[in-house]
């Protein structure tokens, strides 16, 4: 047993000798990879890149490069070009950008990732711009935006004169929900006039009383006299 043991340690010797000289090159080439998460790199370039969902508006047009660009020098965010990749700068980078688009009315989703320079030892830094969804303005109604909306209402209203038709106030207006449409007989007989209540499709609160003449098609009854717009609320049971 002790003998054998004796033979097999030069031969472990001899087998290490030869593969070693091939597994060195082979961890030199290794070694020789670009390693572009390393510090050791520096930044020759960075750009934006600019991406959407099928449902939303493309490209991103606001804010320009050039705006962003400023905006990150004026908080000392940049330059970051001739400089060691610093992956923390980048975040810092993302993070500040997001909010240039927030405050642009644009919701995105950023991701960075780098790429090799055509120099030995530097990248170029990329920055995906994702927009998701443009972000509505939220601000409480003024008087004068109040005052505007009433002014449209009355005014769309106010279109509907003796002469026109059902379908026109149709246009304007919908029929009284939670009651039957008022069908009263005007002057006794019955081939008179049709009185029927109707409320405005931007508030349910306007309404208006149209007597009609009618006709063979309901949408062609003729207008005989529209009352001026009214206000009358909801009646709780």
């Amino acid at each position: 047993m002790l003998s054998s043991k004796r033979i097999l340690l030069p031969l472990a010797l001899v087998c290490a000798t030869l593969l070693c000289p091939s597994l060195a090159p082979a961890q030199n080439a290794d070694s020789q990879q670009p390693n572009l998460t390393s510090t050791n790199q520096v930044v020759r370039r960075w750009r934006l890149k600019y991406f959407c969902r099928p449902e939303t508006s493309c490209p991103v047009e606001s804010p320009s490069f050039d705006e962003v660009d400023e905006r990150l020098k004026q908080k000392g965010l940049l330059p970051l070009i001739e400089r060691p990749y610093d992956q923390s700068k980048v975040d810092l980078l993302k993070c500040e950008i997001k909010e240039i688009y927030k405050e642009n009315g644009v919701a995105v989703r950023l991701e960075s990732y780098l790429r090799p320079s055509s120099s030995p030892g530097t990248v170029e830094v990329v920055i995906e711009v994702h927009k998701l969804y443009e972000i509505r303005e939220t601000r409480p109604l003024s008087r004068r935006d109040h005052e505007a909306w009433l002014t449209q209402i009355l005014g769309k209203m106010g279109t509907i004169k003796p002469g026109m038709t059902r379908w026109d106030v149709l246009h304007v207006f919908r029929a009284e929900e939670g009651a039957p449409r008022l069908f009263t007989t005007v002057g006794g007989p019955p081939t008179g006039l049709r009185r029927e209540t109707f409320v405005s499709q931007d508030c349910p609160y306007f309404k208006i009383d149209v007597e009609f003449k009618p006709e063979a098609v309901s949408n062609r009854d003729v207008i005989v006299k529209v009352s001026k717009p009214y206000v009358q609320f909801a009646i709780a049971d």
